[in-house]
């Protein structure tokens, strides 16, 4: 994906809410893997934790690479809340994080037909207030281009496809420093 030319790669969890996918872009360590983990805890279907790809040609068709969940050491205790002690023997746990088979995460697992409907960019702060805020476009496009992994390979940089997720996609900015304020923050934003 380093050296891809045809779509937009970005560093981002991403989970399917009702048939509606939810992507979590951030940089290492800003939460997005315990939120992705929060969120499949929530009724959603397991993405990916890491990346997604957009289509230059068909900005509908966008892949998902699945691959175990990972967890920093900070976010294993969710762990022993959030899986039955079935689920637990299948996840390796070590003193460098967690990592979770991705078929513990989804009971029944389709291919999401249509691009992405919401982006959530968490920020996990262990001091921080919960905040979620609507994130302006040129925010978004600014802290997306901080996530795209290939944008050296692109004309323009793929400045002008990530314009166009800006542009044609709600953001919100999530700030948390724990997970029952993560709860009473984007429960009503999740598609029923």
């Amino acid at each position: 994906l380093n050296r891809a030319t045809t779509g937009i790669a970005l560093h981002a969890g991403a989970v399917i809410s009702n048939d509606r996918v939810i992507i979590l872009p951030g940089q290492s360590g800003s939460g997005k893997s315990t939120l992705t983990f929060w969120l499949t805890s929530q009724n959603c279907s397991y993405l990916t934790d890491e990346l997604i790809f957009i289509s230059l040609d068909n900005p509908g068709k966008v892949e998902y690479f699945s691959r175990p969940l990972c967890l920093k050491p900070g976010s294993v205790h969710i762990l022993k809340e959030q899986l039955t002690p079935e689920q637990s023997e299948n996840v390796l746990v070590d003193r460098q994080g967690a990592v979770i088979p991705h078929r513990l995460l989804n009971r029944e697992f389709k291919e999401p037909q249509s691009p992405p409907s919401m982006i959530i960019l968490p920020s996990y702060q262990p001091d921080s207030k919960p905040l979620l805020e609507p994130i302006s476009k040129a925010r978004l496009c600014t802290l997306l281009m901080g996530c795209h992994v290939n944008a050296r390979n692109l004309a323009d940089h793929g400045f002008t496809q990530i314009l166009e997720i800006a542009r044609s996609t709600p953001a919100y900015r999530l700030s948390y420093a724990n997970l029952q304020d993560v709860e009473h923050l984007i429960s009503h934003h999740l598609p029923d």
